[in-house]
C-alpha cells in the first residue's frame, strides 16, 4: 500500500506534559496504536500538529498552558480543530480534591485509562514522569460514577538527581536517562552508581509505602499500574525491594489510553 492511499487515523490525542510531549494515533479498524514523542517546547508543536492534523479527530490534554496554546494555533493554521479533554470532552469521573481543576489531565486520562482495562477494580496508579504521581481510583458502584480520590506528587528521578548535582559541592550532574543502563543495586560502587541507585531505592521505597496505604484505603485488593518514562527502570527497583507481591500492569501509553476512552464516552 503506498503512503497516500494509508487511511487517516480516527484519533490522535495528545498529551503535553511538563518535559515531553506524545501523540498516539488510533486507528480502530485493525492497527495498534503508534506513539511519537517530541520536547515540551514551543519549536516542537508545529511538528506535533503537522503529525495530528491528518487525523479525523484530535484530542489534547495538557499540563502546560503555553505549549497549548501554540499548538492550537498551529493546528488551526493546517485547518484542524482539536477538542479539548475536560473543556470539550467531560471526563465521566468524579474528581474528589477540591479544587478539582487543579488535578492535572494527565492524572485524570490515566484514571480513565485503568478504568479502561479493568472497570471492576479499584486502582493505584503511579505515573513516573518529571514529577511521580501515586493516585488512587475507586470503580464505580451502582448509578455513581467511578471516583479520582486524590493522591500523593513527590519529585521524579530527574530533579532528584539535578537536585543532588545543585545542592551539593562534589557530586555530579548525572541525566536519567543514565538510570535505563544503570541497573539497581544496594551498594553503589562509585559516585555515579551510589546517586542513581540511591534515587531508584529512595522512589522504590516512597512508592511502595504509599501503594500500602492507598491499597489500605481502598480495600486492600487494589490492582498496580504504572506508567510514565520513568517507569521502566523503576519496576526493576520496585521489584527488588520487596514489590513482587503486587500485580503490576506496565502500561506505557495509559494517558492516551484514558483520552481516547473518554472521546469515545462522549460520542
Amino acid at each position: 500500500m503506498s503512503a497516500e492511499s494509508i487511511p487517516p487515523p480516527d484519533l490522535v490525542t495528545i498529551n503535553i506534559g511538563n518535559t515531553h510531549t506524545s501523540a498516539t494515533a488510533w486507528t480502530f479498524a485493525n492497527e495498534l496504536p503508534e506513539t511519537k514523542e517530541w520536547p515540551s517546547d514551543f519549536r516542537s508543536m508545529a511538528t506535533v500538529a503537522k503529525y495530528a492534523s491528518a487525523a479525523k479527530h484530535v484530542v489534547i490534554g495538557s499540563v502546560v498552558k503555553q505549549c497549548t496554546s501554540k499548538l492550537f494555533n498551529d493546528l488551526s493554521t493546517l485547518g484542524c480543530k482539536p477538542q479539548f479533554f475536560r473543556i470539550d470532552i467531560a471526563p465521566k469521573i468524579e474528581i474528589v480534591p477540591n479544587p478539582p481543576e487543579r488535578v492535572g489531565d494527565d492524572r485524570i486520562a490515566a484514571a480513565l485509562g485503568v478504568l479502561d482495562i479493568d472497570e471492576t477494580s479499584p486502582w493505584v496508579v503511579i505515573d513516573a514522569g518529571t514529577a511521580v504521581t501515586c493516585n488512587a481510583i475507586r470503580p464505580a458502584l451502582g448509578d455513581a460514577l467511578p471516583r479520582f480520590e486524590g493522591g500523593l506528587i513527590f519529585p521524579g528521578a530527574a530533579m532528584c538527581l539535578k537536585s543532588l548535582n545543585q545542592g551539593t559541592a562534589q557530586l555530579p550532574e548525572l541525566k536519567s536517562a543514565a538510570l535505563e543502563t544503570s541497573g539497581f543495586d544496594f551498594i553503589g560502587r562509585n559516585t555515579e552508581s551510589a546517586m542513581l541507585s540511591g534515587v531508584l531505592a529512595m522512589q522504590s521505597e516512597t512508592i511502595r509505602s504509599v501503594i500500602e496505604g492507598q491499597r489500605m484505603m481502598l480495600g486492600g485488593h487494589a490492582r498496580i499500574a504504572i506508567t510514565g518514562g520513568g517507569a521502566g527502570f523503576l519496576i526493576d527497583a520496585l521489584r527488588r525491594s520487596g514489590g513482587t507481591k503486587y500485580d503490576l500492569v506496565y502500561q506505557p501509553t495509559l494517558v492516551h489510553r484514558g483520552l481516547c476512552a473518554a472521546w469515545k464516552a462522549a460520542k
